[in-house]
């Protein structure tokens, strides 16, 4: 088997010449065509490779040694794209195939060059073809077998695979050079579409291994921030125990998936909260914190409720509990700094905070605060 050299990569296949035997013993001559494929490190991922049966060039080649006028015969109705250039690239033979695929009659095309013809000067991917195109008629040894992309008189680009055959005088000159063609666009398309879907495919299974390591990230900071609040809520319940003195029950309800994008600053908000509920109340105290998911405006926020049973809050006095220079003697002492920072810290957050009756109507039965964070 003789090994044809040629540009191997990605984008162009590595032609081998060599023969097959049929079941029934007789030998076909193919040009077996091999592709590799690399990714974008460098890293081989597969090989495929398809197989052009090549009896019939075989034939108009041993056609070609044995008549002139039988050659003619046999060329003009090939279903092959022949043609012949002489050494400056200029058509001077063009089969009635090539005139048909090309779109040119032969008052259009012969005597002129193939460069800007049925070749393009430069290839859609940037290949310089008027180089390539000087190389073979100087040496068409080095391109007996070739891909390049060629164009229709209107404009079309497709692409063929030749075999390009040196043709010489009496002393062995180099007068020309015999190419014969065939049409492998269908093949060259569904390369490069299998190449951008897999370019695609690793494109997007970059970004989602992003998207999960982000999310991932996210949840494990979110689990060490629950760990942490968890830790807090027992800290102040033992906290106020020994403060106080009294008896104090701090109950957390927190499902899976009340997410909000904060600071640590938002411990403060809620650590004030409950520290009013035991501060102004008597006797044992009993709190209860919950967490939701609810929708606003089409919207998910996440809504955190925190009640007592303490002595409550009067109705005159929900309506200035966060007013920053407030003083109420019983249920709030001071000018209600503390309050008024959490309603600013839970705006900063763009939240929301109220309060209400734990009991809808007596407020006498304790107070309910309620928090409301936008979810992610």
């Amino acid at each position: 088997m003789e090994i044809i050299k040629g540009p191997y990569s990605s984008a162009i296949s590595c032609p081998y010449e060599l023969e097959l035997t049929r079941k029934d013993g007789s030998r076909v001559p193919v040009v077996l065509y091999e592709h590799k494929f690399i990714d974008s490190t460098g890293t081989l991922q597969y090989y495929y490779s398809f197989i052009m049966d090549m009896t019939e060039h075989k034939r108009l080649e041993n056609a070609l040694r044995t008549s002139e006028a039988k050659y003619r015969e046999l060329v003009e109705n090939a279903n092959s794209i022949i043609l012949k250039l002489d050494t400056c690239g200029n058509i001077t033979f063009f089969n009635e195939f090539a005139q048909l695929y090309f779109g040119y009659q032969p008052g259009e095309i012969l005597g002129k060059n193939v460069i800007g013809t049925i070749v393009p000067i430069t290839e859609s991917s940037g290949r310089d073809l008027s180089k390539l195109i000087k190389d073979i008629c100087c040496h068409p040894e080095r391109y007996i077998n070739n891909e390049n992309e060629n164009m229709r008189s209107n404009g079309e680009r497709v692409w063929v695979s030749w075999t390009n055959k040196a043709i010489t005088d009496d002393h062995g000159n180099l007068i020309g050079i015999l190419c014969v063609g065939n049409d492998i666009t269908a093949l060259k398309n569904a390369e490069i579409e299998l190449k951008r879907a897999r370019d695609e495919l690793e494109l997007r299974v970059r970004e989602r291994t992003a998207e999960l390591e982000k999310v991932n990230k996210f949840l494990l900071n979110e689990i060490e921030a629950r760990k942490q609040a968890e830790k807090g809520v027992k800290e102040s319940e033992e906290k106020f125990r020994i403060l106080i003195g009294r008896e104090i029950t701090i109950r957390l309800e927190s499902p899976e998936g009340c997410f909000v994008c904060v600071d640590r600053l938002l411990y403060d908000v809620f650590s004030n909260i409950v520290d009013n509920s035991i501060r102004y109340s008597s006797g044992p105290v009993d709190i209860n914190i919950s967490l939701s998911i609810v929708e606003m405006d089409d919207k998910k926020f996440s809504r955190v409720s925190i009640e007592d049973n303490g002595p409550g809050i009067k109705p005159d006095l929900k309506k200035r509990i966060f007013n920053r220079m407030h003083y109420e003697g019983g249920i709030m002492r001071g000018k209600g700094l503390g309050l008024y920072l959490v309603k600013t810290l839970v705006e900063y957050f763009h939240g929301n905070i109220s309060v209400e009756d734990r009991i809808p109507g007596d407020h006498t039965k304790g107070a309910r605060f309620v928090v409301t964070l936008p979810a992610m």
